[in-house]
């Protein structure tokens, strides 16, 4: 599985992409801009992401302004709400009118940073997701 953190705070995007590591290959990228240059290049590579997970305040673009963007790229592209990218926002804003607007900007979930592994883990559960396993974590020679 292929994830993206979006997070402009190195130390969390670090221990982000360390909790996800387990279930697949992560990249991170430090604002919401970045996100949709990211998300599209994978979609022109045919190697799109999986998963999204997604902080709010940001420079340059903000994470409500990159789900729309990238909800937006699915659309055009004919993506069906099955099909699509997991989008999790991971914040510290959980004021109402930031999950609303997250819901309404079709994102999958919301977590409240500092995230709890456990409830992570749940989440990715009920995205269907589960960890790499072993033959996954490393190369194998080749198959005939």
């Amino acid at each position: 599985m292929r994830i993206l953190v979006v997070e402009d705070m190195i130390v969390q995007s670090r221990a982000i992409a360390r909790i996800l590591s387990p279930y697949g290959s992560c990249d991170c990228v430090s604002d919401g801009m970045e996100a949709v240059e990211a998300f599209q290049q994978a979609l022109l590579d045919k190697k799109p992401y999986q998963l999204i997970c997604m902080d709010i305040n940001m420079p340059r673009m903000d994470g409500q302004e990159a789900l729309r963007q990238i909800r937006g790229i699915e659309k055009k592209c004919g993506m069906t709400p099955g099909k699509r990218t997991r989008i999790l926002m991971t914040t510290a804003q959980n004021d109402p009118s930031n999950v609303v607007a997250a819901l309404q900007g079709e994102c999958d979930g919301y977590l409240l940073k500092p995230l709890n592994q456990d409830l992570l883990s749940q989440k990715l559960q009920e995205f269907g997701f589960a960890k790499k396993t072993p033959d996954e974590k490393k190369p194998g020679p080749a198959k005939k």
